[in-house]
């Protein structure tokens, strides 16, 4: 994944990297990793980019960017396995099972 810094401190990326997403992982998901103790919004739009907002339980907020390539997504790094679930999807780290979130469509 290629990150570009941008001026006003944002981080950007080239969305022509990513591929389109079967129809199924396109919108808006909501689920809780167990792993990390955080609630979790997945935003998959039709050109590949994946925005996720995560609330940890002790307050704190991050913010982390991606996209869908080669059947899986790249988010922060980190690649995930992106599997169709009941009215949902869910993200498994490829090299961590363990690291693994079952999320509901909220749109």
């Amino acid at each position: 994944m290629e990150y570009r810094r941008h001026g006003s401190g944002g981080w950007g990326w080239d969305n022509d990297q990513y591929d389109n997403p079967p129809s199924w992982a396109i919108g808006t998901f909501s689920g809780y990793n167990n792993l990390y103790d955080a609630d979790v919004e997945v935003h998959i739009s039709s050109n590949g980019t994946i925005t996720v907002d995560v609330l940890f339980k002790d307050g704190r907020r991050q913010k982390q960017k991606g996209g869908y390539k080669n059947g899986g997504a790249t988010i922060d790094g980190i690649r995930f396995d992106v599997l169709s679930a009941s009215n949902g999807i869910t993200l498994r780290q490829s090299n961590d099972h363990q690291n693994k979130t079952v999320y509901r469509r909220v749109w």
